[in-house]
This record gives C-alpha cells, structure tokens and sequence, in this order.
C-alpha cells in the first residue's frame, strides 16, 4: 500500500469518507426515535408548516326512505390548519488526537476506522440519548429533575418535605449544603437522563423564574437519584420549585423543542394551534394519584382515549420501575388453562402485546421515561421533523466543516448534528399518563 502523506486535509477527507454514512453506527434502545420515524422537510427560515387535520366532515344528508326529493345538507368540510412548528438544531462536540489519527491516516481507511471509531460511537450515542431525552421531555418545566421537596418513602427512608437521610447524605429540603447533593424528585427519576451524566454542565433554576447556580455534575448515585454538583444547590420551598436543567436547555426561549409531555399536557396553543378550540388537537391526559400502573388502569386509560376517537394500534412507553410491576402483574393475570388465547397477552424481546377494544397495545420499558410516567402512543400519528436527523455533517456546509483542524490544540474536533422536533398528528388518541407510584401496594 503506497504512504499517503497523513495531512488535515487527508485525514478529513477521510473522515468524510468513513462516516459520510453512521446507520450502522446507531445503537437500538431509543424508543421514541424507533417509534417515530424522522420525515426530512426542507426548512426554511425557522419554522415548518404542516397541514393537520383538526374536525371531520360534516353535513351528512339524513334521506329517511320514502324516497322523496330532498336537498342536501351544504358541504361542511373537515377543518385542516397550519401546524408551526419549529425544529431545534442541537451540534455534540469530540475532539480526536492528532496523532491517532494522522497515524491511521497512513494506513488506509480500515486502520483509521478503527482508531476513531469507538469516539464517534460515543458521541453518537451520547447525542441520541439527549435527543431522546427531548423527545419526551423537551421544553420540560422540571428540566431533568426537581430538587425533592416530596413527603414520601424513597429507599426505605420516610422524608418529610425532602428531609431525610439516605446513603449516609443528610438533606434538608432536597440538598445537602455542605456535600453539595441534590436529592432529585423520585417522581422524576429516568436512569437514561444520568447514566454517564458526570461532567454534564447544568443549572440550578426556580421553576419558572431566575438561574440560581451553573455549574457541572461531579457524580451520579442512580439507585438514590443523587447528584453531586460543583456548586452550592439552593434547598427546594416546594414540590415544584426548584429544578436541575441542562445549561443549554432554555425552555422559555425554546431553545429545545416540545417534547411529547408538553405536546399531550399542554392546555392552550401549541403549534400555533388552538387546543381549547379544537378538540382532537388536545391530548388525553390520567392521573393514577401516586398508585401503581396496572393492566387494568392501562386498558381503562386505553378506553378513555378510545372515548375521544382512538381506534388502531398503541405503543405504551413505561419506565423500567413500572414495565417489572405489569410483568409480575401480567403473570398473575395469565391463565395457563383451555380457554387461554396468545392474544391476550403475550412477552417477548419486543415488548408485552396484547389486546384491547382498539387493537393491539405493545408495552415498551424505556429508561427515558420517569417513575411517575407512561405514554400510550398512536404510533402512526408521530414524527420527527426537520431538516436532518442525526448526522456527522451540517447540511449545507462545506466538507471541510465535518472535521475541524487543529489549531490551538493537538486535537481535530468533529461534531454530530440534528436539526429536528417531534410532531403529533392528532394529540387526542394519544394519551399521558402521570401520578404513577411504582412501589405503591395499589
């Protein structure tokens, strides 16, 4: 093999060449962005326009059956507005050494892979876990957790207002001063939102007011829902006062996009739309009231959308805590005798499958959804728009852009792009379920 001079021209051109292409890169696990596939629209100054359909056709002729001359009834057709809706770019830095790479670049395509690849991996999947993050959370008011301020047991310690020991960590209304811990809402705890989460930079907010403190998480005890940040926390005066968010996370300027949460609880416009106006443009919402989620309230929820319309196949999104109670409950629901059907429910890698009066239901477990939380989801009716899905490129830059050169450091930095934001058809056959208490003995 001739020596090819290993430049940063070379080696760019290589990195274009090698990962011009990341499908076989993308890790599986992120249910939402499986379930909603990504529909390229070409973006145009900040925002999309899409046609939705808002009422059905009306004006139906009742003939009777005498057969007599009759006059119709005037054409009432469906109501379709414009959905604006406005995609949020999001760019995840790496930096590769110098070295490394100029090296490999000798080598040929095969070796330089295999010196960069397990840093792309990383930061592709570190890119989707926060675009998963946002798909069902974005614009969050909680950003990824309240500070406690919850009267509850949690770990098998009785807190009162967020007061408490657990772990050896003292906390008085959610933090701990002195340790600079922040005991997170166990209403709000999402693995997936922590996992890896020590050097993320966040913010201490007043929900729904000012920044108190920026600064990074320095360590995460997820069985507990701790965090230890590198600034003083400020203790919670509410349930709902205080809240940890990612720095770049600014709901108020909507720096990130609506995620399904805010899609389905939202009572007002959203998407430029009127909720309070158009019925099947506003989603369904149960409240559980801290008990656990149970087949039978996940089918009487399943009804009540059906109530508003929903007549096709669900996907239900639980979180792990929840997905292990259906599973114990399913099993004591399963009757292994003549009259048992494989319709009724059935477990496998894909999820539990069952059947209700609108279809099937498949329940999904997903690390990024909260305790308290589940989502039913008429598949068919979400999406994720924009003008690009995950990539290694900007569209419409110049190549050279996929990878910068090094200037003050001995590293070439790459950066992975999104330029996207979820979208509901018809937000009335969907449905959010909240005030879910995995451990509640109902």
């Amino acid at each position: 093999m001739a020596v090819v001079s290993a430049t940063p021209t070379t080696v760019s051109g290589l990195f274009k060449k090698v990962y011009s292409v990341i499908k076989d890169l993308l890790p599986e696990g992120y249910v939402f962005q499986e379930m909603a596939k990504f529909n390229s629209a070409e973006k145009i100054g900040e925002s999309l326009n899409i046609a939705v359909i808002l009422t059905q056709e009306n004006g139906i002729t009742l003939a009777g059956s005498s057969g007599d001359i009759i006059t119709f009834e005037d054409a009432q057709s469906g109501i379709i507005k414009q959905a604006t809706i406005k995609p949020s770019e999001t760019f995840l830095p790496s930096s590769l050494s110098t070295a490394v790479l100029s090296r490999s670049a000798n080598e040929g395509e095969a070796a330089f892979k295999k010196a960069s690849v397990s840093r792309v991996k990383s930061n592709i999947k570190s890119h989707q876990r926060f675009l998963e993050q946002l798909c069902f959370y974005g614009q969050d008011a909680s950003g990824i957790g309240r500070v406690s301020y919850a009267t509850a047991t949690w770990q098998g310690v009785a807190f009162t207002a967020g007061t408490g020991t657990l772990a050896g960590v003292v906390f008085t209304n959610g933090v701990n001063v002195g340790a600079q811990k922040v005991l997170i809402n166990p209403a709000d705890l999402a693995s997936g939102i922590y996992m890896g989460a020590e050097g993320m930079p966040v913010r201490e907010r007043a929900v729904g007011g000012a920044v108190i403190a920026t600064g990074l998480i320095t360590a995460v005890d997820l069985k507990n829902g701790i965090l230890t940040l590198s600034f003083v926390p400020t203790a919670a005066s509410g349930v709902s006062s205080h809240c940890i968010e990612l720095v770049n996370q600014n709901a108020a300027a909507g720096n990130d996009f609506l995620g399904a949460k805010g899609i389905l609880t939202t009572s007002g416009v959203v998407f430029g739309i009127d909720n309070s106006v158009y019925g099947m443009w506003k989603g369904s919402q149960s409240d559980l009231l801290q008990t656990k989620l149970t087949f039978n309230k996940l089918v009487g929820a399943i009804i009540d959308a059906a109530n508003k319309g929903l007549d096709r196949d669900v996907v239900a999104v639980t979180s792990f805590e929840s997905w292990n109670s259906l599973m114990v409950d399913q099993a004591a629901l399963r009757q292994f005798d003549s009259s048992y059907s494989p319709d009724e429910a059935v477990r496998g890698t894909e999820g539990i499958v069952f059947h209700t009066i609108t279809g099937k239901v498949t329940v999904k477990a997903s690390r990024f959804v909260r305790r308290s939380d589940c989502f039913i989801f008429a598949a068919e009716d979400w999406s994720r728009v924009g003008s690009s899905d995950l990539t290694m490129k900007v569209p419409g830059l110049d190549d050279g852009e996929l990878l910068q050169k090094p200037i003050t450091t001995n590293a070439f930095v790459f950066r992975s792009y999104s330029d996207q934001a979820v979208l509901c058809a018809c937000p009335s056959q969907s449905l959010y379920i909240g005030g879910i208490d995995p451990l509640s003995a109902v």
